[in-house]
């Protein structure tokens, strides 16, 4: 201790007391939990924590870091975990955009292509195949489309006001809280889903399907199990290539062959029927030998004259 050849015991320290170390005065504001344990056990109660005082300068610091106003505030996101992580998954989904309505208009089936590395949708025409082409290029989706945007709208921040003419010369000055800035809201993987209508620019795309890893994925991210793939109608190609129903032919009122009958059943101008050409080959006379059944029979009848007729 100061002024005296004594020396510091365990009883001088604890919480509250103030202790002079080499002509600097401490003042001791808390302890662990293991002092605490170990001066309980030798019988010396320990007080609650005591607050530390605020430091000035650390208080002005921090009131003048809020005043400060940059003029470029950065507004640039940090995406590299999200793309180390999500690099080459893709979600991929089936779907359809109808187009009948108009003029000479069809049916399209669509790939809508979910990249989860940026957060970007691709949508390509698999209409024809073999004949792909890409709708929507890749890029991010906006889910409110009002018209094409001037130049400048989309711009990382807004200019309040230009001092002076020329870029090497003029002034300008940023709006740091980005109070005329517009929010624009964009397709994510939570708003795709299989029965889910995608505004892609005024085109509804009605999604109807997905692939195995897309289920997977909403099924561990979102707890999804039910993906059963949605109807979608048919397309021309479809609707052309399915053949017409071909009607029952009425019962044989008997009159002719059935075969006669069907035929006139079938077309307004009756033609013979088409005979087996394949049977006849198979069964036609080859040589000496032949297919032809020979039978003996005897006319029945009271005639004499009629009766020896073989």
């Amino acid at each position: 201790s100061s002024g005296s050849d004594e020396f510091y015991d365990i009883i001088d320290f604890n919480i509250g007391k103030t202790v002079e170390l080499h002509g600097r005065v401490f003042k001791i504001t808390d302890c662990d939990n293991f002092t605490r344990v170990f001066l309980n056990r030798l019988g010396i109660a320990v007080p609650d924590p005591i607050a530390m005082p605020a430091d000035p300068y650390t208080q002005r610091r921090e009131q003048a870091k809020y005043e400060i106003q940059p003029k470029k505030p950065t507004t640039k996101t940090d995406k590299l975990g999200q793309f180390l992580a999500m690099d080459g998954k893709v979600l991929c989904f089936t779907g359809y955009w109808d187009d009948r309505l108009t003029c000479d208009g069809d049916l399209h089936l669509l790939k809508v292509l979910y990249y989860l590395a940026d957060d970007t949708i691709e949508v390509k025409d698999v209409t024809w195949k073999g004949q792909p082409y890409t709708l929507y290029k890749r890029a991010k989706l906006p889910k409110d489309f009002l018209g094409l945007k001037e130049p400048g709208v989309d711009s990382p921040f807004t200019v309040l006001n230009v001092l002076g003419s020329g870029t090497q010369k003029g002034r300008f000055l940023a709006d740091s809280l980005n109070c005329g800035r517009s929010q624009v809201q964009y397709y994510r993987d939570n708003d795709l889903a299989i029965g889910t209508v995608v505004n892609v620019y005024g085109r509804r795309v009605v999604l109807t399907d997905c692939d195995p890893f897309t289920r997977e994925y909403y099924r561990v991210k979102y707890g999804l199990e039910d993906m059963t793939p949605a109807q979608r109608p048919k397309t021309k190609a479809e609707e052309a290539v399915e053949p017409l129903p071909v009607p029952e032919l009425p019962p044989h009122n008997g009159y002719g062959t059935h075969e006669d009958s069907a035929i006139n059943c079938r077309t307004v101008f009756p033609f013979p029927p088409i005979k087996n050409y394949t049977q006849f080959f198979q069964k036609d006379k080859c040589g000496f030998d032949s297919h032809i059944l020979r039978f003996g029979a005897q006319l029945m009848t009271s005639t004499v004259t009629d009766s020896c007729r073989p």
